[in-house]
């Protein structure tokens, strides 16, 4: 922290940590994560428990040899629509800006509905989108089931 303090050029640890330990409590099954940069998948992956698919921005598949995909304005569109694919909610963590985390986030911005936004660290971000409006919130429909105030058809 001193280092931080004296020089501002000093590099700060991004806190994935405290960024998986939030979405690992709030996301739900049917919602999906998204990471930008993508190589910000292992730091995340390591700390994170939860049940929500996990995928980067741009789509990259690191279990395939090969570099990681450039970022392509032209292809946001498209590739949002894969990772938004019957999913409620899009948790989108932005860090280790590549020179097009404000492309992404401002696409999300004027799509999507923002509802939540946190700060784990400088440069670490977490937004949260609705995706969906045709569906119910599926936690209160599994809890509705389970304890019998199911609405009849």
């Amino acid at each position: 922290m001193t280092l931080e303090i004296l020089n501002a050029n000093t590099p700060v640890k991004e806190n994935y940590r405290a960024a998986s330990d939030y979405v690992s409590a709030h996301a739900q099954p049917q919602d999906v994560i998204v990471l930008s940069a993508p190589f910000t998948v292992y730091p995340f992956e390591y700390y994170y428990k939860g049940l929500a698919e996990v995928q980067t921005l741009p789509i990259w598949n690191q279990f395939v040899a090969g570099a990681i995909p450039a970022f392509s304005k032209a292809d946001l569109p498209n590739q949002v629509n894969i990772l938004k694919d019957a999913h409620q909610k899009l948790w989108l963590l932005l860090s280790y800006d590549q020179g097009y985390e404000q492309d992404i986030r401002m696409y999300f911005d004027t799509h999507f509905e923002r509802t939540d936004a946190h700060n784990f660290s400088p440069g670490l971000n977490l937004y949260t989108y609705k995706l969906r409006y045709d569906t119910e919130d599926f936690s209160k429909v599994l809890q509705d089931i389970n304890t019998g105030t199911t609405k009849p058809l």
